[in-house]
């Protein structure tokens, strides 16, 4: 048993390690500064990770880039609201997976793309829409 939980221990240390933060604290902190709902319960059982009178805003770290325009237009069809993707950037080399949701902006215009960005201070956040950083 006390094997079985070393290892556990080992496994959740190496996953966070990926990671400098959790996706639910950038989540808090952006759906904080747009004045939104955090995990918002909807159709089948499924959360929203930050719902506002305009938005369904999907929060993901930058690799999770599918993910994150799929959730989107899930929730938004859902809600009718518009789609939102927030990457999160922890490191340079994350730039890579802004390419996917900007060839996916080509063919739908209506999904916005905000980024949020790990820095010594908090949390910065850039979009074309200012409206989609709030008081961040």
């Amino acid at each position: 048993m006390k094997k079985l939980l070393l290892i556990a221990l080992i496994i959740s240390s190496q996953s966070m390690a990926k990671h400098l933060n959790t996706e639910k604290y950038y989540q808090k902190i952006h759906c904080d500064a747009v004045r939104g709902k955090t995990e918002v319960l909807i159709h089948k059982n499924r959360r929203v990770d930050c719902l506002t009178a305009k938005y369904a805003i999907e929060h993901d770290f930058a690799s999770k880039a599918y993910e994150c325009t799929g959730q989107a237009n899930y929730y938004a069809e859902i809600t009718n609201k518009i789609p939102v993707c927030a990457l999160i950037f922890e490191s340079e080399s994350d730039n890579k997976y802004l390419d996917i949701v900007t060839t996916l902006q080509k063919r739908q215009q209506d999904l916005q793309l905000v980024k949020l960005y790990r820095t010594p201070n908090g949390v910065r956040c850039e979009s074309k829409n200012k409206e989609l950083c709030g008081s961040l």
